[in-house]
């Protein structure tokens, strides 16, 4: 319990530094605005999506950044920028495509040096590791932080891993998931720290990894990290859940073994340092205000400090962040933008307001009437209905069986068109084709007094139209007769009956 509160503490004292710094750095660059650091640039709008934070706390745990002209260099050739990678940790974030080969891993991973690649982008390295990319979003409520279903809290991971030392909740933001794991090169021996909840979309990544780390079987200083984010790194998401503390012992599991250098890259491109920024604005800062004594300065009170840093944690604890990182804009508007996007919303309405003036103010004695099309939906779009060819194949089948059998029973239908009856022995026998009349009867004795499928094609309906004709043109040729005597046929079957 008191590793526990001991690391939470740290953790705290980290943020508050950080913080401080940063408003140190803030007031920095308000002087500069004001003229009294001229050449002085702005701080990005970007900010809260950045890692300036990430790397002053690799700083402050001993590790010195790479030198500036040695980032100059090819950024796919990273490896290269240390004498001795077994003293060096390299972060990649954003995009990493680009500077993830298999060739520059298995240099620098066999040569003992400590790696984190953490990412939401799609990346592949073969025989390696496959990230896919998200948004993962939460199917249920006790998932989703704030509300925000792309948002994950998850609380279940490796409890035996040092990551997770302190930590009960880590945030993600639109986060991605492992999909594949392997173990060159090197033979890594992996070890899953965290995985992704049964209940995401897309499915294909349920249970499946978020963290995972590796070590090199051959270099035994070699470590690999793995984590399908990158935004619990960033500025604005170190104050959500336990974040501050994971990212604290990422930072120590990368500067295991007492490591000297670091670098951090992002979309490819090396990150500079920010406390040597900061100790470059201090010293601009003293030289414009030479004609003040550093003695005559107060030092201010712990407590007042205490207050302060308490104050700027409960202002960012309270931004929108996760709603701005969402819709991925800036916080700071630039007067001139703001100023455009208010006319622009003001000539908007104003159009509105006099399209539906014109609208209220027409003649209302000449009303515009459309004429309504009664016909069904599927016919008006050049289609007919399927029922339609159902019941006019019903339709025309019993027709025809009156028309042939001069009576109104289904049943004498049956009798006399179904083979053996007379009609269609007479028919089979008259006709020029007795197969073809022997279907078109089956066809027609199916739809009058059979049991029709459910749904009749086009195709169908017009074989039967088919045979419908073939047996009226019979009928109508004289070839079966009705009315007068019974023919012959007829005669010698009854006979024979």
């Amino acid at each position: 319990m008191m590793a526990v509160r001991t690391a939470r503490w740290q953790a705290r004292a980290l943020m508050i530094c950080g913080i401080v710094l940063l408003a140190g750095q803030s007031a920095v660059h308000s002087a500069a605005q004001t003229g009294t650091l001229p050449g002085h640039r702005p701080p990005p709008p970007d900010w809260d999506f950045q890692f300036d934070l990430f790397a002053t706390m690799l700083e402050y745990q001993g590790l010195d950044p790479i030198s500036w002209m040695s980032t100059r260099q090819d950024p796919a050739q990273w490896d290269a920028w240390f004498d001795d990678p077994a003293q060096g940790v390299v972060v990649l974030t954003g995009d990493v495509s680009k500077v993830t080969s298999r060739r520059t891993l298995r240099r620098y991973l066999s040569r003992g040096g400590s790696l984190l690649i953490a990412t939401d982008h799609r990346v592949r390295v073969p025989g390696v590791f496959y990230i896919r990319s998200g948004p993962v979003a939460a199917r249920s409520a006790h998932i989703a932080y704030q509300g925000y279903v792309d948002c994950l809290d998850l609380r279940e991971f490796n409890r035996s891993s040092e990551l997770f030392r302190g930590v009960d909740s880590v945030i993600t933001n639109r986060c991605g998931w492992i999909a594949s794991l392997s173990s060159s090169p090197g033979d890594l021996l992996w070890t899953i720290g965290l995985r992704l909840p049964e209940e995401i979309w897309p499915v294909t990544g349920a249970g499946l990894p978020l963290l995972a780390e590796a070590e090199v079987r051959e270099s035994p200083g070699g470590r690999l990290i793995l984590l399908a984010d990158d935004s619990p790194l960033t500025n604005s998401m170190l104050s959500h859940g336990d974040n501050a503390q994971f990212v604290m012992n990422l930072g120590a599991a990368l500067n295991a073994g007492n490591r000297t250098k670091f670098a951090v890259l992002h979309n490819g491109r090396a990150i500079r340092s920010r406390i040597s920024d900061l100790l470059l604005q201090e010293a601009i800062a003293r030289s414009a205000r030479s004609d003040m004594s550093p003695e005559a300065i107060p030092e201010l009170p712990l407590e007042t400090l205490l207050k302060v840093s308490n104050h700027v944690i409960a202002r960012v604890e309270d931004s929108d962040v996760l709603n701005e990182s969402a819709v991925d804009r800036p916080r700071n508007t630039s007067d001139r933008n703001f100023r455009r996007a208010v006319l622009v919303t003001v000539a908007a309405v104003a159009v509105l307001f006099f399209l539906v003036r014109s609208w209220l103010t027409s003649d209302p004695r000449l009303p515009w009437r459309g004429l309504r099309d009664r016909r069904p939906a599927a016919v008006r779009n050049g289609r007919r209905p399927v029922q339609d060819y159902d019941r006019a194949a019903a339709g025309l089948s019993r027709h025809l069986c009156r028309e042939l059998t001069d009576t109104h029973d289904p049943n004498m239908w049956a009798e006399e068109l179904a083979p053996g009856g007379a009609t269609y022995g007479q028919l089979c026998e008259q006709s020029h084709d007795p197969k073809a009349t022997a279907r078109a009867l089956q066809h027609v004795l199916k739809w009058s007094v059979g049991t029709p499928p459910n749904r009749l094609s086009p195709k169908a309906f017009v074989r039967i139209g088919n045979s419908v004709q073939l047996l009226r043109q019979l009928h109508s040729a004289d070839e079966i007769g009705h009315s007068g005597p019974a023919p012959a046929y007829r005669r010698e079957t009854q006979s024979h009956g």
